[in-house]
């Protein structure tokens, strides 16, 4: 089964997309724990973080559905492994993973060599909420260079 390069494109953006929502929506919980001491001075910050975080929450569930619709033309070998037809679609899913990769692979080492001078700040912090915090990181470190790649093309 032949799938259009125009379908590969279509799933590897909104697939992208979907990414970049998923880590904006990891990292938020870090974000609102960091600023929550200030909600008793900024009475405004409690409603702002929840209508961002309604907002987040809108964006997601429209662009899994998204994803989810942009699946149907698509080889199961593409959705799976993410084999495209397409060869600069190929480059670019793969770059992406690349990225993501480099970018936790750097992230764990810096945390690993940092932990010894910020034990006290590492020590407040729940494995779950770390855990959180690094897949919000990896999806964003995925998408962000598909979705400039695929800009790039556009543009060219």
């Amino acid at each position: 089964m032949s799938t259009l390069p125009v379908n590969e494109e279509t799933f590897l953006k909104r697939n992208a997309f979907l990414s970049l929502i998923l880590g904006i929506y990891f990292t938020y919980g870090w974000v609102y724990i960091a600023i929550e001491p200030n909600f008793i001075i900024y009475a405004w910050l409690k409603p702002l973080c929840v209508v961002i975080g309604a907002i987040v929450m809108t964006f997601l569930i429209g662009s899994f559905f998204k994803a989810l619709k942009s699946m149907e033309g698509i080889n199961k070998t593409t959705v799976f492994y993410g084999n495209f037809e397409d060869e600069y679609l190929n480059f670019v899913a793969s770059q992406g993973v690349r990225y993501a990769f480099s970018f936790v692979w750097i992230y764990l080492m810096v945390i690993y060599l940092a932990y010894p001078y910020f034990e006290d700040f590492f020590s407040g912090i729940s494995i779950q909420l770390f855990a959180k915090y690094s897949m919000g990181l990896i999806f964003i470190s995925y998408a962000l260079p598909v979705l400039y790649l695929l800009q790039r093309s556009n543009d060219e």
